[in-house]
């Protein structure tokens, strides 16, 4: 059940949150959070979707999850496709970056040209 198999996940979601410096990091063991999290996507395909919607939130909340969500991905054992490097870049390219603009580029990156 998806449930039973969710839950070390939505904790570790909790460690990850808390792991704010080197200190923290430790002291909320995000080390082993990310290696439950790794061997989660390795061993159940149908939590992937799961997981990437709570790495790209947090990645919008959190400023010290990207360097996290980029250790997970090098975690993560079939490392020849990568389905969680690949399906967090799909699911940020879908991200609506228009809404709450106010820049005249209009939520363009600032290197595209007009």
């Amino acid at each position: 059940d998806e449930n039973v198999i969710g839950l070390p996940c939505r904790i570790t979601y909790q460690m990850i949150e808390n792991a704010t410096g080197i200190v923290a990091r430790k002291l909320a063991s995000a080390d082993e959070a990310m290696k439950m999290i790794a061997i989660t996507i390795d061993s159940a395909d149908c939590m992937i979707t799961t997981i990437v919607a709570a790495l790209v939130d947090m990645l919008h909340s959190f400023d010290h999850v990207a360097k996290l969500v980029s250790e997970i991905c090098c975690l993560v054992s079939e490392e020849s496709k990568n389905k969680l490097a690949v399906e967090i870049l799909r699911e940020i390219g879908r991200l609506d970056t228009s809404i709450g603009t106010n820049s005249d580029t209009g939520g363009r990156a600032s290197g595209i040209r007009n």
